[in-house]
């Protein structure tokens, strides 16, 4: 029995019918690749939310054995199973590059793997995502089934394949390949799909960040608190510094005006001291929950920030990707405190808004400071919060995202 054969359901509601609103019956759906379906955050949590609306039976989720998801954040009634591409023991070692060269070039040939689920599901398109190697697998087994393939792009692919400078070029070309192959390309904002268009000569679509389902629970902008000393919360992980910028300077402009960093997400507070975090007005928790997240927030925190790198090293990455967080963030009614370079996509996205956020676009903690003097007045407060809650509205909400989605799966593939 092959690998992808193992699978497992999680527990939930029966499957749904095949036919949903806003159109006919919609395809089955196989998804193979190197990211979890998962309720956690970034792109896993991307996936579980854009998926859940989809009919559980006509839905299958093949993962690889580098990044499995946790069967109590899977999607309930979704059939998952698994397909060994790596050794994961080597993933963060001094092996990491060798192994990664390893496991990208024999990705095309992992669709053995495949054989029983594509013979028992019979999918009429496949879905992946450009991360890691599993895209080239997903790729190879489309071409030769004659599916298909409908390819998410979230990160620049050859910063995120950890392989050796002598191989960039084997990756470039590998991904302009499937790029061009792919019936349709999903890309996470419109810098990114404007860039690779330019890049390999065809049009993509942008399927933006997707807000969590308790995302209008409790209706607008709470009510700014009085408090003198502020909370300004981060979610999400940090120990991608490709996009998400330092929070130690956030940390201690915060501390000198007497406000509060929380951290919300896989760090621990053990883990403090490594990033260099181990501040007093800094603490963390593990993640938040979809049902609580909302609700947590609207009720513990005053600000949400969403900092970006700027490292001229990862320019390419905080200006044609996009923080998932956003999404969410815009969803709660609290202010926004954007700090990145002016060409990252969350002050574009920010300022093409109006002012629905506090931006800097330096890195003096000068102006940083500034701008949370700026927000220490509630009434400001509440007015970004107020805007924030409407732009995200524009391009966030469940109902839309998932509909684009559904509309470039029923679309003709030589229509792409």
């Amino acid at each position: 029995m092959s690998a992808a054969t193992g699978t497992t359901a999680a527990a939930g509601s029966p499957p749904a019918a095949g036919i949903v609103p806003g159109g006919g019956p919609l395809p089955r759906l196989l998804y193979v690749g190197d990211q979890p379906v998962e309720s956690t955050v970034a792109s896993a949590t991307w996936f579980h939310r854009l998926l859940s609306a989809y009919p559980a039976d006509r839905l299958r989720i093949i993962e690889s054995n580098l990044a499995l998801s946790r069967p109590d954040r899977r999607l309930p009634g979704v059939e998952y199973g698994v397909i060994r591409t790596g050794i994961p023991a080597l993933r963060n070692t001094r092996f990491h590059v060798p192994h990664f060269e390893w496991a990208f070039r024999l990705a095309p040939t992992h669709g053995w793997q495949l054989r029983r689920v594509l013979r028992e599901f019979r999918p009429d398109a496949i879905l992946s995502i450009a991360h890691l190697s599993s895209w080239r697998t997903a790729a190879a087994v489309a071409r030769r089934q004659g599916l298909p393939l409908h390819l998410v792009v979230h990160d620049d692919v050859l910063r995120m394949s950890s392989t050796g400078v002598a191989r960039h070029a084997e990756v470039e070309a590998a991904f302009a390949a499937v790029y061009r192959q792919a019936a349709s390309r999903l890309c996470i904002s419109p810098l990114m799909e404007e860039r690779f268009r330019a890049r390999y000569g065809v049009r993509g679509d942008v399927l933006p960040p997707i807000r969590g389902p308790q995302a209008t629970a409790g209706g607008g902008s709470p009510p700014p608190g009085e408090r003198r000393s502020l909370v300004f919360a981060y979610t999400g992980s940090i120990y991608n510094r490709g996009h998400q910028g330092d929070l130690r300077p956030l940390a201690l402009t915060l501390g000198e005006r007497g406000h509060r960093l929380f951290i919300a997400g896989p760090l621990q507070q053990k883990d403090l001291a490594t990033f260099g975090l181990d501040l007093p007005n800094v603490s963390t928790t593990g993640f938040i929950p979809d049902e609580d997240f909302h609700g947590t927030l609207r009720r513990d925190v005053d600000v949400l920030v969403v900092p970006m790198s700027f490292d001229p090293r990862h320019a390419t990455d905080v200006q044609f990707s996009f923080p998932s967080k956003i999404a969410d963030y815009t969803a709660v009614g609290l202010p926004l405190l954007v700090w990145g370079p002016a060409a990252c996509s969350a002050v574009r996205w920010a300022r093409d808004h109006g002012s629905c956020a506090e931006v800097i676009d330096d890195p003096s903690t000068g102006s940083l400071a500034a701008a949370v003097g700026r927000l220490e007045d509630p009434h400001h407060r509440r007015r970004l919060g107020t805007a924030a809650m409407t732009a995200g509205d524009l391009t966030f909400t469940r109902e839309g995202v998932t509909e684009t989605f559904h509309a470039i799966l029923r679309r003709d593939p030589g229509s792409a």
